[in-house]
């Protein structure tokens, strides 16, 4: 059997959703790894741990601001998040070989596979896989889908995490803080005994 785009393979995983959560992964990935230092003892480990937390709780935000009415996450302690109705989940390696941890199918996966298909070939385990390289920069997110017997990838769809064009078209209706803007004459440094007015010009 071809390797089919997920919404081919079921109509409920629309493109424009799967975007927004890569967008998601790859935009706190980043955030994750600019504050990460070495030199200050943080461990590969700790960017993992970061990056995890950090991106599982922007997916339960967004689901709880309710501006999307495609999402929806819970609060438990194996996390996975619906996409119209589909059990997601996320794991950092290489599509082509998901880990055992991210292959358990919850309550929700088993029962809604049981009542929809008996084939797990169309009715499979939902994943963004994150690839990243040795630096721990995002080089692609791929959402596939994978039978729940042999992890094999029956239906996967591609999204590099350099492709400007994606990226930003998408709205993924979080808000970043933005620094405040100064002007230059309130940040020249004072000189001694200079006293400055409300607008930031020297009286003397």
């Amino acid at each position: 059997m071809p390797t089919l785009l997920p919404w081919v393979l079921n109509q409920r995983l629309h493109k424009d959703s799967i975007e927004v959560i890569a967008k998601i992964i790859i935009d706190t990935r980043l955030e994750a790894l600019a504050s990460h230092d070495v030199d200050a003892g943080d461990s590969s480990w700790g960017l993992g741990c970061r990056s995890y937390d950090r991106t599982k709780n922007r997916i339960i935000m967004l689901a709880e601001k309710g501006e999307v009415d495609w999402l929806e996450a819970k609060r438990n302690a194996q996390f996975r998040f619906s996409i119209n109705g589909v059990p997601c989940g996320f794991y950092r390696g290489e599509a082509e070989n998901p880990n055992q941890r991210t292959m358990r199918r919850t309550n929700d996966e088993l029962q809604q596979g049981s009542l929809i298909f008996e084939d797990e070939v169309l009715s499979p385990i939902w994943r963004f896989a994150v690839y990243t390289a040795d630096t721990g920069e995002v080089v692609q997110v791929s959402f596939v889908g994978l039978t729940g017997e042999d992890g094999k990838v029956v239906s996967r769809y591609d999204v590099p995490a350099n492709d400007e064009h994606v990226l930003t078209r998408i709205d993924t209706h979080y808000e970043e803080e933005q620094p405040a803007e100064v002007s230059r004459t309130a940040a020249r440094r004072r000189k001694d005994g200079e006293q400055v007015d409300a607008k930031g010009s020297s009286k003397t």
